[in-house]
């Protein structure tokens, strides 16, 4: 039987699969692409969406990694969309889908929403395949960077007295200046270069 007093291990589990948000209002497309990227690609799931709010409803219930769009589609075009998505997850990978080389529309999508990758119909598989794994791969290592991170700051507070670690919080990789902990707990043995956030408003120790 564990003791009441042992502390949760702080090691990030395993890396999910990463998921990969189509939105299309063409049923056979959706389809295409589903197949191929789960398909070829490792650890992957294609979660997928007939129109622009259809994806958003995605982005708010689901964790995706990368983002492809159609431009044209009824209601909400892509980029209308993607300008909406890009306030839900602002380092998201967004992937623009276009019928045919348009510099207007890349104009606005990379004005209105930071969009920096384009396909063109008809696709070219090997193409997408190799823009899309590069861009998952980058987004895995953005997401181990922030867990390894996350771990020593982790053990940090584990290691803090219950009454001053409930009024701090780790910092993030992105984050916010960080703030030594105080000299009293460092001369208590406290791990020396430790850094932490601002303490909560409210929290303990302020």
């Amino acid at each position: 039987m564990a003791s009441p007093d042992a502390h949760p291990d702080p090691t990030p589990g395993p890396a999910r699969a990463q998921r990969i948000l189509v939105v299309d209002d063409e049923e056979d497309i959706r389809e295409s692409l589903k197949a191929l990227f789960e398909t070829c690609l490792e650890e992957v799931e294609v979660v997928t969406a007939a129109s622009g709010q259809e994806g958003l409803d995605v982005l708010d219930r689901e964790t995706v990694d990368l983002i492809i769009t159609d431009y044209k589609m009824p209601g909400m075009n892509g980029i209308e969309f993607l300008a909406r998505a890009v306030k839900k997850g602002p380092t998201l990978p967004r992937i623009l889908v276009t019928a045919f080389p348009d510099l207007e529309i890349a104009i606005r999508a990379i004005n209105d929403a930071n969009v920096e990758n384009f396909f063109t119909k008809p696709f070219e598989a090997e193409k997408v395949l190799e823009v899309v794994r590069s861009l998952l791969q980058e987004q895995r290592a953005a997401d181990l960077r922030s867990r390894s991170f996350a771990r020593p700051l982790d053990l940090i507070r584990l290691r803090l007295p219950p009454a001053l670690a409930s009024g701090w919080v780790g910092c993030s990789v992105s984050g916010a200046r960080p703030t030594p902990l105080s000299r009293e707990y460092m001369a208590d043995g406290g791990p020396s270069g430790s850094v932490l956030l601002e303490p909560l408003a409210g929290g303990e120790g302020e």
